[in-house]
This record gives structure tokens, sequence and C-alpha cells, in this order.
């Protein structure tokens, strides 16, 4: 949990201070959300691929 508000600490500073603009920040996290989600999903189905080859 600490390590999660870290992370999104550190994301919400250096996305302040490197992007200037609303869009480019958007564009951002968001694509930091995409890569989030797609490992949430992705995670059982690599625990499913173990089970089922086991």
């Amino acid at each position: 949990m600490v390590a999660e508000l870290v992370f999104l600490g550190v994301l919400a500073t250096l996305t302040l201070i490197v992007a200037h603009t609303t869009k480019v920040r958007s564009n951002i996290v968001g694509s930091i959300a995409i890569v989030g989600n797609i490992m949430m999903y992705a995670a059982p189905l690599s625990v499913m691929y173990i089970v089922i080859l086991k």
C-alpha cells in the first residue's frame, strides 16, 4: 500500500513538473492506467497458464 502511494505521488509530481498542458498530462496518466489495467487482467491468465501446463 505504501509503495503504491509513493508511486502515485511520484507520478503526480513528475507529471506536473514535466508536462505543461492538460492534454499531455492526460495522455501520460492515461497510458500508465492502460498498462496497469492490462497487467491486472494478464496476471490471472498467466497463473491459469501455469496450472494448465502442470
